[in-house]
């Protein structure tokens, strides 16, 4: 769990960032309902080929992988890593975004920052790295509202009952291969 003092790890300067949600994207509801009846172990949640299409962005842009889906308030991000892997992903995690929504476990510090939307948790990662992201792309399933104050140029909406596709596959990497369009602010390292 992040708190307002941990610092974002950003890589380079030029870096391509893809933030990724798990549950529509990479897991369709028929699969997460699948494994939540049988009781399936995390990774089985997930849909080896949706994964493997995340695979094909970071291969093609060499994008660094960062996890907004809410399950990063659960999973430590070694763990996240760890059920990607078991699910065929060949990317390692670069970090989170930050949270201000309350962990399920009673014993893991709060958040005392506030932050309305998972536009807005990714926003705050983008300010910890100021100029060193040169492209970003979001994969999620959440309604573009959340999203407004980036514009649909760094958004690929998926469909929940489907995934990822390949044709938002193919949009996000013409996305991430447009340098210079990213989201680069000079700002403090660290997240509020």
């Amino acid at each position: 769990m992040r708190t307002s003092n941990d610092v974002v790890s950003c890589y380079a300067i030029g870096m391509k960032v893809v933030f990724l949600d798990f549950d529509g994207v990479v897991s369709t509801d028929a699969q997460r309902l699948k494994a939540a009846k049988q009781r399936l172990a995390a990774h089985e949640h997930l849909c080896r080929p949706l994964v493997q299409r995340v695979n094909r962005i970071v291969d093609a842009t060499g994008a660094h992988v960062v996890v907004s889906t809410n399950w990063r308030i659960e999973y430590s991000k070694d763990a996240l890593e760890q059920i990607l892997r078991n699910a065929g992903a060949t990317f390692p995690l670069l970090s989170t975004t930050p949270t201000s929504r309350p962990p399920q476990a009673p014993s893991s510090s709060h958040i005392t920052e506030s932050y309305p939307t998972r536009g807005h948790e990714i926003e705050a990662w983008l300010e910890g790295c100021g100029e060193m992201v040169d492209a970003f792309v979001i994969l999620d399933d959440l309604p573009r509202n959340e999203f407004d104050h980036f514009g649909r140029q760094h958004l690929i909406t998926t469909d929940p009952t489907i995934g990822l596709t390949d044709v938002g596959v193919q949009r996000a990497i013409r996305m991430l291969m447009m340098e210079g369009r990213g989201f680069a602010r000079q700002t403090s390292i660290l997240v509020p």
